[in-house]
């Protein structure tokens, strides 16, 4: 009986370093996760900026282009036609700088929520270890406790003979 709760006792205990081990096992996974969604979120940023700026920069030649094909077809740069179509290259380009500056925000965003959402996760296993640990620990203390207590067999665990009734005093 006593080696039984002593076993009883090493099985909780083995298995709550198992758990503890996984739990911060899943927490270093989810820290790891945690650093490339923010690694992510920075590369999306800087790629959205450069794309804007690499966008604006292919704008500007389309409207040098424009001015040249205009000046070439005898157009005037200064009648109205010209300068609408000229604005309205200006305004499409700059909506698409806008566009992508946006898509780029929003990825950036995503990915810090990502990485959040991770962190929390990887905070919630290193909480799990810890309950595991407490709970191998407690599971162990009742096993030997359990092995403590008299059974109704009437001796101890030590083999000595318990009463199991009281006796009656007259």
């Amino acid at each position: 009986m006593l080696a039984a709760a002593f076993l009883s006792a090493a099985g909780s205990l083995v298995s709550g370093m198992a758990q503890y081990q996984a739990s911060n096992y899943q927490a270093a996974i989810a820290e790891a996760n945690s650093k490339i969604a923010k690694e992510n979120a920075k590369q999306a940023w800087e790629i959205g900026q450069r794309d804007a700026i690499d966008l604006g920069t292919e704008n500007a030649g389309l409207a040098g282009e424009q001015v040249s094909a205009q000046s070439a077809s005898g157009l005037s740069l200064n009648s109205g036609s010209s300068q609408r179509a000229r604005y309205r290259q200006r305004e499409l380009g700059y909506e698409e700088q806008v566009r992508r500056v946006e898509a780029a925000q929003k990825q950036h965003a995503n990915y810090k929520t990502e990485a959040n959402i991770y962190k929390a996760e990887a905070a919630s296993h290193r909480s799990a270890a810890g309950f595991a640990l407490a709970g191998a620990a407690i599971g162990a203390a009742g096993s030997l406790a359990g092995a403590a207590q008299p059974t109704s067999g009437g001796s101890s665990r030590f083999g000595i003979p318990v009463p199991t009734a009281r006796p009656r005093w007259y």
